[in-house]
């Protein structure tokens, strides 16, 4: 089997002035790999907007089609397509008709979309997944489950939650409670809750102390709940009555009881880089302000404008002037590009519609366009070698 390959390009814009809803990219298309995908899950950044599924011309929340089942949870922000049986090909069917819904939003908006292959849903914080098991049992069976788990070649494990990102992610995304990887079995008896020792025992951070002797350990994330870890957990034996972490929707708790669990998936060192790229989209869609009127009508421009950056620098161009982009502020990771599209024949200005870095590594756009007058403002991520070209498609 090989990595499953998702090829998606998304549109990048919805107008107040025209539907209501648009189809993300009408010819998507999944290469699983000889894998078994069981759900593609499809989030929405905080705010305004939906997802859903096209059907007779109506963006609809929940149904079926063939063997595939969707959802959209607007709480957790989240649309599943779910199936044990469907192929890459029965999901690029279903995937062909998700759309972005503005509803009646009559200013501008941006909103972040990510489209990730797989049951478990990417973090980009870290560049780990996570998978929320809601079936009940005790912290070593949701050990020993979690980590027999695998996606795409990443072993799973019982999650550890080091950031407050990470927490927020896990509440908005899952909205349930679960067990997490943290534990003070470690800790003598007689020792009281509250100052116990409590270390990760799974993932890459296995054997970090997060909080012991009452204080949480300097520069380890901790989020326990008022009056926990609690002293009704003093061992009595040898054995901690609550030695185990659950986490109750951002909020930390020791328990000794059977719960949900979640379980995560990185790889052995934790690093960001999983190899996974290629299963998974990320991008923005903004609905255009009522500013956006003063575009309708404008013709489909024969090419693109591109501009073309060696190391910071324009070389050349295409559609526009060298002299209208203009490299602005810098650093390691990213750089701004500005670029005057001026008006087109009939008066009117130009609009960036789509755009993305081609060349070098081939890097995605991570920030949305702004407009200061005729002038379209972009932040891009550098390639490797410092060399890459703007790719802005004309309305």
């Amino acid at each position: 089997m090989t990595i499953p390959a998702l090829t998606f390009n998304p549109i990048l814009s919805i107008s107040v002035t025209g539907p209501t809803f648009a189809i993300l990219d009408s010819v998507a298309v999944i290469n699983d790999g000889g894998n078994i995908l069981g759900a593609i899950r499809i989030t929405l950044g905080p705010g305004e907007g939906s997802l859903g599924v096209v059907v007779g011309g109506v963006l609809t929340t929940t149904g079926t089609i063939g063997t595939i089942a969707y959802l959209y949870e607007s709480q957790k922000r989240l649309l599943s397509l779910i199936s044990a049986t469907a192929t890459g090909a029965d999901f690029t069917q279903v995937l062909r008709l998700v759309a972005f819904g503005r509803g009646f939003i009559s200013s501008g908006i941006s909103q972040n979309i990510t489209v990730n292959l797989g049951n478990p849903i990417y973090f980009a914080g870290t560049g780990h997944y996570f998978e929320f098991v809601s079936a009940s049992t005790s912290w070593d069976n949701a050990k020993n489950a979690a980590s027999a788990k695998t996606l795409f070649g990443l072993t799973g494990y019982l999650a550890t939650v080091t950031t407050a990102a990470e927490a927020t992610f896990l509440s908005e995304r899952f909205n349930a409670g679960g067990l997490i990887g943290g534990s003070s079995i470690g800790t003598a008896a007689g020792t009281t809750g509250a100052n116990r020792t409590w270390r990760w025992e799974t993932g890459p951070e296995t054997g970090t102390i997060f909080w012991n002797a009452g204080a949480a350990i300097s520069g380890q994330y901790n989020n326990w709940a008022s009056g926990r870890p609690s002293n009704s957990g003093q061992a009595t034996s040898t054995t901690n009555l609550e030695p185990y972490v659950y986490f109750g929707n951002t909020d930390w708790y020791d328990t000794s009881s059977n719960q949900s669990y979640f379980v995560e998936y990185s790889t052995v060192s934790g690093a960001g880089d999983d190899g996974l790229g290629g299963t998974r989209s990320a991008f923005s869609i903004t609905v255009q302000t009522a500013d956006g009127i003063a575009f309708e009508a404008l013709t489909q421009a024969t090419k693109a404008i591109e501009a073309y950056l060696i190391n910071g620098v324009v070389t050349s161009t295409i559609g526009v002037p060298t002299g209208s982009v203009t490299i602005g502020a810098s650093n390691a990771t990213h750089v701004q590009v500005s670029i005057n599209l001026g008006v087109n024949t009939g008066g009117k200005r130009r609009q960036a519609q789509g755009f993305r870095i081609v060349g070098g590594s081939e890097r995605e756009l991570i920030a949305t366009r702004t407009r200061v007058g005729e002038v379209y403002n972009f932040v891009f991520l550098k390639t490797v070698d410092g060399s890459s070209s703007v790719n802005l498609l004309l309305k």
